[in-house]
């Protein structure tokens, strides 16, 4: 995987989030329309960069950064703050899509 090849995947996975979280919203899921607009603004900048520095040979950058998620839903859920904590899971989800891009196991 090149990092080129890796952010043109990424812009296409954010578009395809920005256009669910609109059609989320002219359905009035308001609660969908911010997860998508959530996971598309990871997809941006902070994916890409995360990504080139795992493929740059620090390995298991974004393995931590899912897991470190992963704790945090873990705390959330403990609190009963269930929907803080299916985020941070989504967050966990979304982390590990573009890790499984890198590893060549999504496309």
């Amino acid at each position: 995987m090149t990092p080129e090849k890796y952010e043109k995947i990424l812009e296409g996975w954010s578009s395809e989030e920005r256009k669910a979280a609109e059609a989320a919203k002219r359905a009035g899921d308001e609660r969908r329309h911010s997860i998508c607009l959530m996971k598309a603004s990871m997809m941006g900048d902070m994916l890409k960069v995360l990504g080139k520095v795992e493929m740059s040979g620090r390995r298991g950058t974004l393995e931590r950064l899912a897991a470190q998620c992963e704790a945090e839903a873990e705390k959330l859920r403990a609190r009963e703050d269930f929907d803080a904590a299916e985020r941070s899971m989504i967050k966990a989800e979304t982390i590990r899509r573009a890790r499984k891009l890198i590893d060549g196991e999504e496309a």
